[in-house]
């Protein structure tokens, strides 16, 4: 399988044909991979139809590793990344119509840093099951002032899962 390389807005399909993975890896990525004075975190939010999550068990990130369904988790980043997540398609609940990856810079604002202070950011997602890389999305950095951002959401779509690429600062 080809590796998809998506444009800000493209989406491509996680689970659609039957050598799908039932489980993915959504590995993010930036270099410099320790900026001097940055300090980034990407999680992960599920959310409902109304575009919301439903609690607190539904935010993952470093200080709440996991769904309590183990849906969504995080994991060992894989080589070149620096943050990772498996989400198991099969465990998802219903009532999540989708999962919203975000990175954030810690206090960025305040220290007045940007993502167009890194010279690249990236988020892939790679079959579980061994790795392969599946979609690759390269987010233009190039004059952002965003201290947070939507690097890619993770959607249901007619029985399917599918990725698309974002870049939406807030």
């Amino acid at each position: 399988m080809t590796s998809v390389a998506l444009q800000p807005g493209a989406n491509t399909s996680l689970s659609a044909a039957p050598s799908r993975p039932a489980r993915v890896i959504i590995a993010v990525g930036w270099s410099p991979t320790s900026p001097a004075g940055l300090e980034i975190d990407a999680s992960a939010f599920l959310l409902g139809a109304n575009g919301k999550v439903r609690g607190d068990d539904d935010m993952v990130f470093y200080n709440h590793p996991r769904t309590r369904d183990g849906c969504v988790a995080v994991v060992s980043a894989p080589g070149g990344d620096q943050q990772a997540f498996e989400v198991d398609f099969g465990t998802v609940p219903g009532a999540i119509e989708k999962i919203a990856f975000c990175v954030t810079i810690h206090e960025g604002e305040a220290r007045r840093q940007t993502f167009g202070t890194l010279q690249s950011a990236w988020i892939r997602a790679l079959d579980a099951r061994d790795g392969t890389e599946i979609a690759r999305f390269d987010l233009p950095l190039a004059g952002r002032q965003e201290v947070a951002m939507i690097f890619c959401e993770v959607y249901r779509r007619n029985q399917e899962w599918k990725l698309r690429a974002v870049a939406q600062g807030f």
